[in-house]
């Protein structure tokens, strides 16, 4: 049986020209929800069980 479901959604995030981040760290945040990751301007969020 076929179970499709979605694991994570994956967006690029992208500034304004006259908006500059010279090496950013990456930045990981929890919710009760989901889990997000932001590196080099890609937000990756996953459910949590």
């Amino acid at each position: 049986m076929r179970d499709p479901h979605v694991e994570s959604l994956r967006y690029r995030l992208k500034t304004s020209e006259t908006t500059i981040y010279k090496n950013p760290p990456a930045v990981k945040f929890t919710r009760n929800e989901f889990e997000c990751h932001l590196n080099d301007g890609v937000l990756t969020c996953h459910m949590r069980e």
